[in-house]
């Protein structure tokens, strides 16, 4: 399991598509023995908007929209929803927890 590295500050300064985040995440469900990706990892909730600014191997590297100070980091791909469905309002509702996809690549959960 390799994310993608985070990109240099010129990249960053270029905007991303923003997507919808579909399923809450904790950095916690990150199996133990990958503290580094754990450790650049984002807490979100279903709803927060966030922009990418790479992606590779199942994972979005990302700025929460409207963060204050700028909060990146890394979060499953399969957490967020892209295309037209993402770029509008967000969803209404959070989903179970338990319905959410399982994290890419071997990062899974013990």
């Amino acid at each position: 399991l390799v994310p993608p590295p985070p990109p240099s500050a010129e990249e960053r300064e270029a905007n991303g598509p923003i997507v919808t985040v579909t399923c809450e995440f904790h950095p916690d469900e990150v199996q133990e023995g990958h503290d580094d990706l754990r450790r650049h990892c984002l807490t979100l909730r279903g709803g927060e908007r966030v922009e990418v600014l790479a992606i590779g191997d199942g994972w979005v590297y990302a700025r929460v929209q409207g963060s204050t100070p700028e909060l990146l980091g890394y979060v499953p791909e399969n957490r967020v929803e892209f295309g037209e469905a993402g770029a509008g309002a967000p969803p209404s509702g959070e989903p179970d927890p338990e319905s959410c996809p399982e994290l890419p690549g071997s990062a899974l959960v013990d």
